[in-house]
């Protein structure tokens, strides 16, 4: 048999699994540390459980490189020469795999073992090619397990071939902050400071001091970072402007909890990075934008049922100033920020709600006066602080917290209303239910219109089922005559009787 018919023959079971991890750049393990992905089962091999073990600063003595691994999670059950491959690669923005040359091996595991490789990918081309490796702050790791079997001609058995989608999310804080400064001061100049919301003392102190020796100006800033042992990683970006946004320099500073400075001037060579035009010293006032990234530490992951991309929200939000007034000021967070940032990083939380397979750390005095049904829920748990709610799905629920922060529904597209809708019910959230309504509202259609029968069949919402009723009055010939409405007028032919006689009127 030739190679070509051979392959004719063969079929293989195949599972890959897709680990994201957003905010990557913030990941606090040392050297020698794994961040480890939520657990993915392989139901065509024995059931077995596996994880991947990511090493963001690599094992001991790999400093530079990133490691990467998989293990059995199970280790009283190891597997040996079982026929089984696999290959580990990293997927870029375009979908192209990057692995070490030898990407391919069997999967013989041995109690344990891991396997990989500890220089994975060097630190050095990971952030050279970060644009495409790292898209919106998100490394995406994939893992491919497969068996290669010939087909039994007696008996056709269908190859079996999965798709897992995992994410895991470093929870960060953001905080942006506008100071200004003046060329024409000579003296040590105070700018400003940042801080977290959550916390009285700052982050870190900002001074400026310009100086002018044999003709040569410069410009110096100093950053004193306070002790804080809540911050585990983050980095500092500065964009040093003019009242017209004109850019004259800028940097990023990888947070290590000790001071830093920075000396600029236009004498130094031009491919220094501490170079800045001349034209900058006799600006009458100039800002320093600052963003500072951090974590404490909180990590979420989960197993996802789509793949949904990469993390989107990463936006750099300048501040800047449009005001010719020279007075010292500095944008704030808004209380929106604050509360969006109390949903990111829930430090000081007092209260846990433990769902099916995840818990949430909330704030009592946020939840309890936007819901009569959260307000009752919290004021009836013991001691613990522990509530748990088993009858909602993990996701509605998250994005009900969200929410209840926010005042933003995430997603929002017709199914996503319908879902959150009925949320706003059960929780008794009125600003939920309005949002939620009012979209339904704007997007009916003849061919949804139906759903949205069945969606007001058991809810009081008379403002809901006027809006259906207007619809179909409207609409009556090409609602009656759909499709959609022959299906569920058979499956609902009572409801259906109701709303055909709203039209014609015949109560």
């Amino acid at each position: 048999m030739d190679i070509e018919n051979e392959n004719k023959t063969k079929e293989f079971d195949e599972l890959i699994f897709t680990w994201r991890i957003e905010n990557i750049r913030l990941c606090f393990q040392r050297n020698g540390e794994a961040l480890t992905s939520p657990t993915f089962t392989v139901d065509w091999l024995k059931e077995s459980s596996w994880n991947l073990c990511l090493y963001p600063n690599g094992i001991q003595g790999e400093n530079d490189y990133i490691s990467y691994f998989i293990t059995q999670e199970n280790k009283n059950a190891p597997m040996d020469d079982i026929g089984v491959k696999f290959e580990l690669y990293l997927l870029a923005a375009d979908g192209t795999k990057v692995h070490p040359e030898v990407s391919e091996c069997f999967l013989s595991m041995k109690k344990n073992d891991m396997l990989g490789w500890s220089r994975f990918i060097s630190q050095k081309t990971l952030m050279k090619e970060k644009t495409d490796y790292l898209p919106d702050e998100t490394l995406t790791l994939c893992c491919r397990i497969w068996c290669e079997h010939k087909l039994d001609t007696s008996e056709k058995i269908e190859p079996v071939k999965l798709k897992v989608f995992a994410r895991t999310r470093v929870r960060k804080e953001e905080i942006t902050q506008q100071m200004a400064l003046y060329p024409n001061d000579s003296k040590c100049q105070e700018i400003g400071q940042i801080r977290s919301i959550l916390q009285d003392s700052p982050i870190a102190e900002f001074f400026a001091t310009f100086r002018e020796e044999s003709g040569h100006k410069s410009l110096t800033f100093n950053i004193e970072f306070k002790k804080n042992e809540k911050i585990k990683s983050g980095f500092l970006n500065l964009v040093l402007i003019n009242q017209t946004k004109k850019v004259y320099w800028r940097t990023e500073y990888v947070w290590q909890g000790i001071n830093c400075e920075f000396m600029l001037s236009s004498e130094l060579p031009k491919t220094s990075e501490q170079y800045v035009l001349k034209e900058m010293f006799t600006v009458k006032c100039l800002y320093l934008l600052c963003r500072f990234v951090f974590t404490t530490g909180s990590i979420t992951q989960k197993i996802e049922k789509n793949d949904y991309g990469n993390n989107l929200d990463l936006v750099f939000a300048q501040r800047l100033s449009d005001s010719s007034d020279t007075k010292r000021e500095s944008a704030c967070q808004t209380a929106a920020d604050a509360l969006k940032s109390l949903f990111d990083d829930p430090i000081y939380h007092d209260v846990i709600i433990k769902g099916r397979n995840e818990e949430f750390k909330v704030h009592e005095m946020i939840l309890a006066p936007r819901s009569e049904w959260f307000s009752k829920l919290l004021s009836e748990r013991d001691e613990t602080n522990v509530v748990q709610i088993n009858n909602e799905d993990d996701d509605t629920l998250q994005r009900v917290i969200y929410f209840l922060y926010t005042d933003t529904i995430l997603d929002m597209h017709w199914e996503m209303a319908k879902r959150m809708y009925k949320a706003a019910f059960k929780y008794k959230i009125e600003l939920l239910k309005e949002k939620c309504c009012e979209y339904i509202r704007r997007n009916i259609s003849v061919s949804n219109i139906c759903d949205l029968l069945i969606l007001t069949k058991n809810e009081k919402d008379s403002e809901l089922k006027g809006y259906a009723r207007d619809f179909i009055t409207k609409n009556h010939s090409d609602v009656f005559g759909s499709v959609e409405w022959k299906i569920f007028s058979k499956s609902n032919p009572t409801l259906a009787l109701e709303y055909m006689m709203t039209r014609f009127k015949l109560k």
